[in-house]
């Protein structure tokens, strides 16, 4: 997984794991006041990263899905490139016409050997 932009610092699991540990570890230490003040802030900022690393594994989920139908559209498009959906393909993909001909082009090479 690439990493993200969130601010300045790439987002890494490994950055998420740390500053939940950091904060959790900082209302543990420098919270005053009684018990119930200091677990309440403990059970926010845990929360907290709970919550961080939930949205940062939904958008990993989401980009692997985007990742997959784009995969999947232009293997369709290529399907339909190599059938004769010429006029189709650069008419709805023209940005895809080269891609797809030089393709095209190696499927036909390998059939014949």
């Amino acid at each position: 997984m690439d990493n993200k932009l969130i601010g300045i610092d790439p987002v890494t699991h490994d950055r998420l794991v740390s500053e939940a540990v950091v904060r959790i570890m900082a209302t543990a230490v420098t919270t005053y006041g009684s018990p119930e003040a200091k677990l309440a802030a403990f059970r926010f900022d845990v929360k907290n990263a709970i919550d961080l690393a939930l949205a940062y594994q939904w958008e990993t989920i989401v980009e692997e899905k985007i990742e997959g139908l784009e995969s999947d559209l232009e293997s369709a498009v290529q399907a339909a490139y190599n059938r004769g959906a010429v006029e189709w393909a650069k008419l709805n993909y023209p940005t895809w016409i080269e891609r797809l001909e030089t393709n095209k082009k190696a499927t036909e090479a390998r059939a014949k050997c």
